[in-house]
């Protein structure tokens, strides 16, 4: 792992590159030993033409071209030939027809070849299959450090999601408001609104941009490790986000129960900023750019300006040009909703993710009911009951791990036919922990019954979701390959919007129905939803057929 490279792509490096006029932190393509590849030193000195009124290249830049990248093909020395003054088709030979006696669909299948490999030579990709810029070419030690870099943020935001949370009743009582008013905190670092809530007495202003700000990072996390990671060594370093958000939301009230019962409700929020703090200076030192597209765009950039050629452009931003206002916000606004509510793979993974997502939070609620008001915990001793979800989910991943790499993995290999309904086998497992994590906890949350009974049926919730959540983020990437981005970005907004309404109501409901009875009325739900990882593996390839956005 070459550091001054980690850091020069980070937002500190992008500065110190610019405000120092690019002479720090300088690329491979400023540097006096660089040579310009040829195919590009060839379209320099083509006639230029306008891409806009070209084919578009089919050609994606997520991975490396299989060629060198660096020489030109015989197709485009056609090409430059026709720049000069030929025919650029073919070389006329005895026999041929009369230019003019070409069928007209001929010449324009001719010309409409010629225009597509124009812009192909123009068209900046990789430098060749293992060019050291694609984050899928970086070294195994630099992809796992940014891994963790993305970890460590999603780990940041969602221990705020719930380290506020042993503090509802402090909050309540200091500011004479009901459970649900103090609840809002929760709700609103959860959803993230656009809008400050103007109280001048609460918490809630102050909640709400912290949930703000991390909402983008939660919602592109998935999609950045799928710049790093190919598919089959995805659903591993998912995982591993996956665990950190899962460990959030467990490790938040131990940390802001001794908070809170040492120092007051205020310091449930300190922690939390030095946490965050800290990680937002390591992450602007030590956080490169992972998109394959803006990474091709700065090289652009840099090629456009070495050679004098304005006409030097990535896949992206040919395509943005492409696009009007428009379809630019149809793409980032309409899209995710379109793909939600119209593909049955998206609507039912979101929905069952976001069952998951609200009972996680309704549990993160009801462990005080049922470890401070009957077992008599104190808060920092209730923030403990939860180490039963944060070991469930480190047990899980662990038996995870070479469960893929000796059931899964090998389907990737060549010969092999991986099908993304081979990452559901673990969802269906998952599918039946949630119900039973559910009713033990409910029914064995009496104070006539040891505290280490349901807080044992507490693991196999975070099993459960573990293993939802890492199949079901998977499968959806794979099955939409294409609009991953959207469907991830969908998915989000949706769960963090039960997530954060579930909450207001938990702590009434397990007092107005009592904690055995709620929990298996939410138990009931999730057995209802148990058929869907089962009917996706039967006949998710044939939903896929018929869908116009799914990989078929």
């Amino acid at each position: 792992m070459h550091v001054p490279d980690l850091v020069r792509e980070s937002t500190l490096g992008q500065i110190v590159y610019y405000v120092s006029g690019r002479r720090l932190f300088r690329y491979a393509e400023e540097k006096d030993d660089y040579q310009i590849p040829e195919r590009y030193a060839r379209a320099s000195a083509t006639a230029p033409l306008n891409e806009k009124s070209a084919a578009r290249p089919s050609s994606s830049s997520t991975r490396p071209p299989s060629d060198s990248g660096t020489a030109p093909s015989d197709r485009s020395t056609l090409v430059n030939q026709d720049a000069a003054g030929q025919s650029g088709l073919r070389p006329k030979k005895q026999g041929d027809p009369e230019e003019g006696m070409l069928p007209p669909e001929v010449q324009q299948n001719q010309a409409a070849e010629v225009r597509e490999e124009k812009v192909n030579a123009n068209l900046v990709d990789w430098y060749g299959p293992n060019d050291p810029e694609c984050p899928m070419n970086w070294s195994f030690a630099k992809r796992c450090f940014v891994t963790f870099d993305i970890c460590l943020i999603t780990f940041a935001i969602y221990i705020g999601s719930a380290i506020y949370s042993p503090a509802t009743d402090l909050i309540a009582q200091q500011f004479g408001i009901s459970d649900v008013a103090a609840t809002l905190g929760l709700t609103l670092f959860v959803l993230g609104p656009d809008g400050i809530v103007r109280e001048s007495r609460g918490a809630a202003p102050a909640a709400v941009p912290r949930g703000l700000r991390g909402q983008p990072a939660l919602a592109t996390g998935g999609a950045s490790l799928a710049d790093m990671w190919g598919p089959e060594d995805r659903a591993v370093v998912i995982g591993l986000w996956g665990l950190a958000a899962i460990c959030g939301p467990v490790l938040g009230p131990l940390i802001g129960g001794f908070a809170a019962q040492a120092n007051g409700w205020r310091w449930t929020i300190w922690p939390l900023l030095w946490l965050s703090g800290a990680a937002l200076a390591f992450l602007f030192v030590l956080l490169p750019e992972t998109s394959s597209s803006a990474i091709l765009y700065r090289r652009a950039v840099r090629l456009r300006r070495l050679t004098g050629n304005q006409n030097l452009k990535s896949e992206g931003e040919i395509e943005s040009e492409e696009m009007t206002l428009g379809e630019v916000a149809k793409m980032t606004l309409v899209r995710p909703f379109v793909l939600a509510f119209r593909e049955p793979i998206v609507a039912s993974w979101n929905l069952y993710i976001m069952l998951v997502y609200g009972i996680l939070y309704i549990f993160i609620q009801s462990f005080e009911v049922v470890f401070v008001e009957r077992h008599g915990f104190n808060l920092g001793q209730n923030g403990l009951a939860f180490m039963g979800l944060f070991v469930g989910a480190l047990v899980v991943y662990m038996l995870y791990v070479p469960y893929f790499i000796v059931c899964v993995k090998p389907k990737f290999a060549e010969g092999k036919n991986f099908t993304p309904e081979d990452r559901l086998p673990p969802a269906m497992v998952g599918a039946f922990c949630l119900p039973i994590s559910l009713f033990w906890f409910g029914w064995t949350a009496s104070s006539s019954i040891p505290w280490i009974v349901p807080i044992i049926g507490s693991s196999f919730f975070s099993i459960g979701t573990f293993l939802l959540f890492n199949a079901g983020l998977n499968y959806l990437q794979d099955c939409y390959p294409k609009y991953a981005a959207s469907v991830l970005a969908g998915n989000d907004l949706f769960r963090a919007s039960v997530g954060a309404g579930f909450p207001l109501f938990s702590t009434a409901f397990f007092h107005n129905e009592g904690v055995g009875q709620a929990c298996s009325i939410l138990g009931g739900i999730s057995i209802a939803m148990i058929p869907i990882p089962f009917v996706l593996y039967r006949y998710g390839h044939k939903i896929r057929a018929r869908s116009r956005y799914a990989q078929a």
